[in-house]
């Protein structure tokens, strides 16, 4: 009996420093700790540009800067446009995507095949091209 209670103690003590020294490690109990700071002199503008970033300033995703130049030939299309004819060609135009004339986009519906598609200027669907696309 005797040597089962000092088992049992021995065990205690060897949990409890066992669990004492795991605290200190973990927790740093103790131990000085310096914390050095430098002053690192940073401009904002400066740590922003990157390739990536230059590459959605020039693209102008958000117009954030106007472009100096109005385009060109806007009133003669929309003279052309007045007098096109309605299309036959079963489909249905959802929404448009236009900003400048090299980047809109016209989601459209072919009714034919019953299928919805992203086209650009120069696609074509149902033996149609599409020339323009414009905002609205």
């Amino acid at each position: 009996m005797f040597n089962l209670l000092a088992l049992f103690v021995i065990i205690y003590i060897m949990v409890h420093t066992f669990y004492r020294v795991v605290a200190i490690q973990l927790y740093g109990v103790g131990g000085e700790r310096v914390i050095v700071t430098k002053d690192i002199e940073t401009h904002a503008a400066d740590s922003l540009i990157t390739p990536e970033y230059t590459m959605i300033v020039e693209r102008n995703i958000f117009g954030a800067t106007e472009k100096s130049e109005p385009p060109p030939a806007v009133e003669e299309k929309e003279e052309i446009i007045e007098t096109l004819e309605e299309t036959t060609l079963q489909l249905s135009l959802l929404g448009t995507v236009a900003g400048d004339p090299e980047n809109g986009r016209a989601i459209i519906l072919d009714k034919k095949v019953n299928s919805q598609n992203i086209y650009r200027v120069g696609d074509s669907l149902q033996d149609a091209e599409i020339r323009q696309i414009l905002r609205g």
